[in-house]
């Protein structure tokens, strides 16, 4: 057994970078390298629908013909946006252990045939002419806005507080310790709210950004290429990236209101010398949780960058 295994999220890049160049429509990159796993023990397979590129990997094969075979079936169906079932072509790849393949029903064929034709169709890039970058995210927004919408919606970004962890974690431990500087409290309940949400918004714009290009989510190719494809999945990464972190500051806001109405009201005042009212704690609750959401984006630049990609890009390890 290898020791050495290659991280798929490498291999993807490889794999969409040659796409772009060829004009291909989807890309498999195969290696006799085991696949690094995330999620599961290992891996031999890694579809990315963002990215219509699949990696495969033989090192955990074995000479397995007849898996190979139904794991390369399971992921370009994938790609095309088939969802696993419990059993049928699309029945997941650990679970397969016949020598036999069953069919495609005949919804998923037509599933596929849609989406095959969506495939083949004239992309931007492909229609000639010169773009500025900011023009072609444009004109990719506008050529399918709800199918973007949907794909933010389907990633569920209000749930990216609980997937990221130390970016979570830095926001919450930033917050918990703002409640112990009197100067902190100072400064929180003596801004005006205006003042405050304007703070907030800048601090979720700042930290989206700063994560979406300290992680490298702004030149997924790594060469500057056109693609529409490829733009589209920016788009749906700083959508999501950004929903992401107003869930944050949103938790953030929610518990400090909770945390500033149980702490005794007598000794906040001693540290502030003047009395404490209701909108007062509001107004401090938004203050830290601003303050926490800045810390969170810190946090969230030590992930690996391999890692906080594969959040985005990877559909599942299989």
């Amino acid at each position: 057994m290898l020791d050495w295994q290659v991280d798929p999220m490498e291999l993807l890049e490889i794999g969409v970078q040659q796409k772009i160049i060829r004009g291909w429509d989807l890309c498999f990159v195969i290696t006799e390298t085991p696949l690094k796993a995330r999620d599961r023990v290992s891996t031999c397979g890694v579809p990315s629908s963002a990215l219509e590129t699949a990696v495969v990997g033989l090192g955990d094969l074995s000479g397995d013909s007849a898996r190979l075979t139904h794991i390369c079936r399971f992921l370009f169906a994938s790609l095309l946006g088939l969802e696993q079932a419990q059993e049928g072509a699309m029945e997941h790849p650990g679970n397969f252990c016949g020598a036999s393949f069953a069919d495609f029903s005949s919804r998923e064929r037509t599933l596929l045939s849609e989406r095959l034709k969506e495939v083949s169709d004239e992309r931007i890039e492909e229609r000639g002419g010169r773009w500025s970058a900011v023009g072609f995210r444009w004109r990719t927004f506008l050529a399918d806005p709800q199918g973007i919408l949907s794909d933010i919606r389907g990633y569920r970004p209000w749930l990216q507080p609980f997937r990221l962890g130390r970016l979570s974690g830095a926001a919450l431990v930033a917050t918990l310790f703002s409640f112990l500087g009197a100067e902190v409290w100072e400064l929180g309940v003596g801004l005006r709210g205006d003042a405050l949400c304007l703070m907030g918004t800048t601090a979720v714009l700042a930290s989206t950004t700063f994560l979406f290009r300290g992680q490298r989510l702004s030149s997924i190719t790594g060469h500057g290429l056109l693609s529409e494809q490829v733009t589209r999945t920016e788009i749906v990464s700083f959508a999501v990236l950004g929903v992401g972190m107003i869930s944050l500051w949103l938790l953030l806001a929610v518990s400090s209101v909770v945390v500033a109405f149980l702490l005794p009201r007598e000794v906040v005042e001693s540290w502030i010398g003047s009395d404490l009212d209701q909108a007062a704690k509001v107004r401090f609750a938004m203050f830290v949780s601003t303050l926490g959401t800045l810390a969170g984006a810190l946090g969230g630049s030590l992930e690996e960058e391999s890692d906080f990609k594969a959040r985005f890009l990877f559909d599942e390890e299989v």
